[in-house]
């Protein structure tokens, strides 16, 4: 999750995402917690998650700076 979240937060060319299965459920057990509501990781997984989902994405960075946002390939 982390470092797809990373990666999506570096680039000026998305402007948000959403997560849908933040718990398992009786059907999938895909979720950041148990059907319980209960952790299934250690703390350094939640710690690296909460870190990227707090980082300041470029698109913020670019409007911030007034720095006009550029393709990929530094064309505008």
């Amino acid at each position: 999750y982390s470092a797809l979240a990373s990666v999506l937060m570096q680039t000026t060319r998305v402007c948000g995402s959403c997560s849908t299965k933040l718990t398992d459920t009786e059907q999938e057990q895909n979720g950041l917690y148990r059907n319980d509501r209960s952790r299934k990781f250690s703390d350094r997984i939640y710690d690296g998650i909460r870190r990227v989902n707090t980082q300041t994405a470029a698109v913020e960075a670019a409007a911030e700076t007034g720095n006009p946002l550029s393709k990929p390939d530094g064309t505008k």
